[in-house]
């Protein structure tokens, strides 16, 4: 999962996807101001011994800023 959101105080989610590709592309994002990339990949599904679900999951998160 993809996302760009802005963080001036709205939150407003500038680009989302899902996907099972190893790399995204957004269409042009028309927005001036600071946000936040997120990429969190979720790993295959496990079972665990007591037959729980294990689900590994990484995640990075970058701040950016978009000029004019």
């Amino acid at each position: 999962m993809t996302h760009v959101a802005s963080t001036d105080g709205n939150a407003d989610w500038l680009f989302h996807t899902i996907t099972n590709q190893t790399s995204v592309t957004t269409p042009p994002i028309s927005f001036v101001g600071p946000a936040r990339v997120i990429v969190k990949a979720i790993a295959s599904l496990a079972t665990g011994t007591q037959g729980s679900f294990l689900t590994p999951m990484t995640q990075a998160i970058v701040n950016v800023t978009f000029t004019p």
